[in-house]
């Protein structure tokens, strides 16, 4: 379901653009528990007024209107693999709470607490490892407690997002979800987001003559968001998508003591 099409979808449902993100948190929760039912909404040999009627009839009493307009949109694409649409429905709960935060003026804030939680929970290794590790605590209690820690500098978007991110994401991977929403925000906003890493804190001059150079290369406004590794040595590493430009000393020496070995 593409940007574009939900965004139309939420429109529709006014204030209650938060509860259709509720809706497809739960739809991709109980999916997730029912092979039978993704099997049969991603069945090709099946009609889509068949889907679409399945849909209906497990949903319609639970969920508001637009929610199920957007679970008739999913059903009617191609899956590779049955599984596949509870990835689809929970990435829509995610867009639908991003998009919302953009009705309400607060996605560039959404996307900078999102940050800002990465980038905190990757310099506190102990909380990081206890909001992932799936044998310690349930789902609601992991969330619970990444709220109790976040919840008084998050506001209501950015919160909702991490509840999900650490009820729903398995051990080593919670950073690397936050990141991808951050990405997924900027996105929406109409903008590229890039990844610096540098040995040394960059001044707020360098950050923006960085930052220029970039929106000329990509042609487009750029999101940056900065991470020291002084292991580094020296340089940058820059990261756009799947893009990755090492222009660190570490690389340099270490190609150096490669090419005197060789």
């Amino acid at each position: 379901m593409t940007p574009e099409l939900l965004r139309e979808r939420l429109a529709q449902a006014g204030d209650e653009r938060m509860k259709v993100a509720e809706d497809l948190f739960g739809v991709a929760d109980f999916l997730r528990t029912n092979s039978s039912v993704q099997r049969a909404l991603t069945d090709p040999s099946r009609e889509e007024s068949d889907r679409d009627a399945l849909v209906d009839r497990l949903f319609a009493p639970v969920v508001s209107a637009v929610s199920i307009q957007c679970l008739h949109d999913l059903v009617a694409g191609h899956w590779s693999r049955p599984r596949d649409i509870v990835h689809a429905v929970e990435e829509t709960g995610c867009d639908a709470v991003l998009l919302s935060a953009q009705f309400d003026g607060v996605l560039e804030e959404t996307e900078a607490q999102l940050v800002a939680v990465s980038v905190f929970l990757q310099s506190h290794r102990d909380l990081r490892n206890e909001l992932s590790d799936l044998s310690a605590l349930s789902p609601k209690g992991r969330a619970d407690l990444a709220q109790t820690v976040f919840q008084s500098v998050l506001g209501q978007p950015s919160l909702r997002l991490l509840r999900r991110c650490v009820g729903r994401t398995s051990h080593g991977h919670l950073l690397g979800k936050l990141r991808e929403l951050a990405v997924r925000a900027a996105n929406l906003s109409g903008r590229r987001f890039v990844f610096v890493e540098s040995a040394h804190e960059l001044s707020d001059d360098q950050k923006k003559r960085l930052e220029k150079i970039l929106e000329t290369k990509l042609a487009s406004p750029v999101s940056a968001t900065y991470t020291l590794r002084p292991e580094l040595l020296g340089g940058l590493v820059i990261r756009m998508g799947t893009e990755r430009v090492d222009a660190s000393l570490a690389t340099r020496v270490g190609a150096l003591k490669r090419s005197i070995v060789g």
